[in-house]
């Protein structure tokens, strides 16, 4: 509402707007409750300002009577029941100074603002259109009269889709956190001063997940929607203005305003179990129509039609879950206090009211069209249904009253849309009460009758049964508890680690000079060995001299160009090479000092027993490929966040389940990464895919060919082993809503015959890879980088860089039983020069055997020891000072590799 004080003057600040001159005329003065600078409430009826006693007021020509602190408008002139509005300038009110103030907000999205509004007018808008189109919006914003919470709110919204814009594609993605945080800050400050802009800033702000969800129920978010009504109330949505002195756009935003809010409300008490805050009797709002929506647009596509059409559905389906509310979920009136007869009766009547939109959606409540809004209300239909039948089976289940075909017949169709969802590829906003539509279903138990669900809507895929026997197999009952409490000590740690990280960058990973290494012995010095155990990595520079490790990015480049129809990846242009006997490769994994390099980082591990038959000073070839990578925008080499050493292994394998016993015990401080008691017998390619490593990787490392900074198509790495690990570990258990379940077969990141577990930000949000991983610090040719088999780790989608990016992978394989065969097949495949057998199904075009120049020749290799890990030489049994475990390991090796022992 314009200001109507006939001796209004602008503030000093310059930061209110006030009322034009008095001799502009009355309807051109009162055509709006929004305004800038002022609080415009309903006064409703009340003791202080009833409207019998306010109609008495010598009101002026444009029904408006007061001054500038404080004026009456008469909205709705009508003798019998008149409406009234009171505004006050917001310097009154201890207003909020800066909600207009938009550059904290600009300075974190400049200069995207732009394709921000693209992305909220694709992806976000047609699930909650509470908005003006584009067009007018930017003209608010322009005017500087869309406060800083509303405007956070849409860009904060949409950059959850910033993948999905073209015109970002390789812009480094902007953190939302904090336009989340103006949004709430803001909103609690202008709720003293609420508006129509408010009420849509926190609509939107409702459909934002938590960052770190931390219960079922979301703490605070029932105290927020109690707000949400309160204000909507104060603005008076909650009466129909349809005969109201304001412009009909603005009575179209009321009555959408309002159902947006009041479809809030009653899903969240739905949800939540709470006693919704509004009156079905307290409010006269007419239901919602499309034209409130698309009345006055200029052309309406088909994906925003349906939406808008399904949100319309859904506010009128809202009035029915009502009804069940007030039927059957109230402190007074619950089923199991009800008569078969009474709980009947109020089902009948329920039931009648949504069997109406049976006929209305007809096959559409089955096969929903490809719009998340028809998805949206078929689960809100369905979760009416259950909400039903589940308030009967509480009075009447088991006996003949119940219609157990009815629930059968119910299930089914529910779960034939679940399976329909799980086809298709949607993007944009769900709303947010939809999780607890799909929820109730999901959660409901029938007591003796129980569903058999095959499919469902899960965060990730649902695995066999024998899986769910698995999981309550790993944590027993009375380890429980303790379990649930480390969980919550270890997400709070997770965050406090991810600021750590996040504050130092590449300078969370350790690095050492190979000469301090050399003048210490061969050994890592006590204080940085430390600092390696916790981030599970280090860089160790100049193991070999850079010439030397220059020479050999430049053979291979030589060799790869000279055998152009060898294969490698990408296919078009070949950035790792299916290339494994190669002379600078032979010539890496030989070297005397790279095998120093090796054996410090390999004393980190350690065994209980001096008997144990694990050999850390001993190295097993592990030929692997190497890579150079091109200085491109192109992302096909993309290799996402990712923990190698198998997927559902690490749960599922006994031996290996046990290296992290005390995870799940409820002790995740006391597990030692670095422990290898276990490790030697720990399966890590259950399923025998072929293409997965078949060696015990104790440390995975590559040795630097080229000058390389951070980002420049590189290693990303997440510095904290064992934190990462105990939650990699412990997720399965908290993944649906953080609540402790041992019995569905969820595995997030896991799938039985993978060859490495993807944690996700949407999966693992504690991880807060944002945050916690993080590029290494620059190398050079001859610098070796070493990481924990446990360690989550990505490479860098673009190489921004303007060299390419060479590496030789070599990682540390320390002799054991599990790595005896590998061993044995490796010294074949030297001597054979072909492909190791994990790397037999990839591509290869040209085989190394039929190159006359191939490396695979005894004289490349550099040292004994080299030739000791290729299984060509007896390993030396007889070494003094080495343990009863490692000489009896050495004996076993010599033995299956055919040497005669002593």
């Amino acid at each position: 509402m314009a200001d109507a004080a006939q001796n209004g003057s602008a503030d000093s600040t310059g930061t209110l707007r006030f009322p034009p001159p008095p001799e502009v005329a009355g309807n051109e003065l009162h055509r709006s409750t929004v305004v800038p600078g002022r609080t415009v409430l309903y006064t409703g009826n009340s003791s202080d300002q009833d409207v019998y006693l306010l109609r008495h007021l010598p009101f002026d020509q444009t029904n408006s009577f007061g001054h500038s602190n404080w004026r009456v408008w008469k909205i709705f002139p009508d003798e019998a029941a008149p409406a009234y509005f009171t505004s006050y300038p917001n310097t009154l009110l201890d207003a909020n100074t800066g909600m207009y103030d938009l550059e904290r907000v600009n300075s974190v999205v400049e200069p995207y603002q732009r394709e921000l509004l693209s992305l909220y007018y694709t992806y976000v808008y047609p699930s909650l259109p509470i908005l003006e189109d584009r067009g007018r919006l930017e003209a608010s914003i322009s005017a500087g009269s869309v406060p800083t919470s509303l405007i956070a709110a849409i860009y904060g919204s949409a950059i959850r889709f910033w993948h999905l814009s073209p015109a970002l594609k390789g812009v480094e993605h902007i953190s939302a956190e904090p336009l989340y945080d103006f949004v709430f800050t803001s909103m609690t400050l202008e709720a003293r001063t609420p508006s129509l802009r408010t009420i849509q800033a926190m609509l939107l702000h409702m459909q934002i997940p938590p960052s770190r969800v931390r219960e079922p129920n979301h703490p605070g978010f029932w105290a927020l929607t109690c707000q949400l009504v309160a204000l909507a109330q104060d603005t008076g949505l909650h009466v129909e203005p349809a005969a109201w002195n304001i412009s009909s756009s603005e009575r179209k935003t009321r009555r959408i305003l309002w159902w947006a809010v009041y479809m809030q409300d009653k899903w969240l008490s739905h949800w939540l179990g709470r006693p919704s805050h509004i009156n079905d009797r307290q409010f006269s709002v007419a239901p919602l129509t499309v034209d409130d929506f698309v009345a006055g647009m200029n052309t309406v596509d088909s994906y925003l039609s349906h939406s808008i059409a399904a949100f319309v559905t859904i506010s009128r389906l809202t009035t029915v879950l009502s009804t069940v509310l007030d039927s059957f979920y109230t402190i007074n009136r619950n089923p199991c206090a009800m008569t078969p007869e009474e709980a009947l009766f109020h089902a009948s009547q329920c039931q009648a009211q949504l069997s109406e939109y049976d006929s209305q959606q007809g096959s559409g409540l089955l096969r929903p069209s490809r719009v998340i809004n028809d998805y949206a209300f078929v689960f809100a239909y369905y979760g009416i249904a259950v909400s039903i039948q589940r308030a009967l089976f509480a009075c009447v289940g088991g006996t003949s009253y119940y219609d157990i075909e009815r629930e059968t017949l119910l299930f089914q169709d529910l779960f034939g849309v679940f399976e329909d969802l799980l086809k298709q590829d949607l993007d944009g906003l769900w709303l947010s009460y939809c999780k607890s539509n799909i929820a109730t279903p999901a959660r409901t138990n029938m007591g003796s009758h129980q569903v058999d669900v095959k499919q469902e809507h899960y965060p990730c895929p649902l695995l066999e049964k024998r899986f769910s026997k698995l999981k309550q197999s790993i944590i027993k009952p009375e380890d429980r508890d303790r379990v649930i409490e480390s969980y919550h000590r270890l997400t709070k740690a997770l965050e406090a680690e991810a600021n750590r990280i996040s504050k130092l960058g590449p300078k969370a990973i350790p690095e050492i000079d190979f000469s301090t290494i050399e003048a210490n012995n061969g050994h890592l010095p006590d204080g940085l060995a430390d600092i390696v155990r916790q981030t599970g990595c280090v860089v160790i520079r100049g193991v070999v001299p850079e010439e030397q490790a220059t020479g050999w990015e430049q053979e291979l480049k030589a060799y790869t160009k000279k055998h152009p129809k060898i294969a490698g990846f990408p296919k078009h242009d070949p950035q790792n090479f299916s290339l494994f006997w190669t002379r600078p490769q032979v010539q890496i994994r030989s070297h005397p000092r790279v095998l120093k390099a090796m054996h410090s980082v390999s004393q980190l591990w350690h065994l209980s027993r001096e008997d144990g038959l694990f050999d850390m000073a001993s190295q097993v070839v592990y030929a692997d490929r190497f890579r150079i990578r091109h200085p491109s925008l192109d992302a096909e080499y993309t290799l996402n966040a990712h923990q190698d050493s198998g997927a559902m292994e690490r749960w599922e394998d006994p031996e290996y389940r046990a290296c992290y016993q005390p995870i799940f015990e409820g002790r995740w401080e006391d597990y030692d990464p670095w422990n290898a008691d276990h490790r030697s017998d720990a399966k890590t390619d259950l399923y025998s895919t072929g293409m997965s490593c078949s060696a015990f990787r104790s440390l995975q490392g590559w040795i630097s060919l080229s000058h390389t900074g951070t980002g420049e198509g590189t290693l990303r790495l997440v510095p904290q082993l064992k934190l990462a690990a105990a939650y990699q570990l412990l997720r399965p258990f908290f993944i649906l809503d953080e609540t402790f379940d041992d019995v569905t077969p969820l595995f997030p990141g896991a799938s039985p015959g993978e060859l490495q577990f993807f944690p996700t930000d949407e999966l693992h949000p504690h991880l807060l890879m944002q945050k916690s991983m993080v590029g290494i610090p620059p190398v050079r040719p001859g610098d070796y980088v070493f990481w924990h088999c446990d360690i989550v780790h990505e490479v860098d989608k673009f190489h921004p860089g303007t060299r390419d990016s060479s590496v030789s992978y070599n990682g540390c394989v320390p002799l054991c039983p599990y790595n005896l065969e590998n061993l044995v097949e490796m010294r074949e495949s030297f001597l054979g020069v072909s492909p190791p057998r994990d790397f037999e199904k990839y591509e290869h075009g040209e085989l190394e055997k039929e190159h006359e120049d191939h490396g695979a020749k005894r004289e490349n290799v550099l040292s004994l020891e080299g030739l000791r890990a290729l299984g060509l030489e007896p390993f030396d049994e007889m070494e003094e000072g080495i343990t009863t475990g490692q000489r009896e390991m050495r004996r076993l090796a010599n033995e299956r590799l055919g040497f005669a022992t002593a």
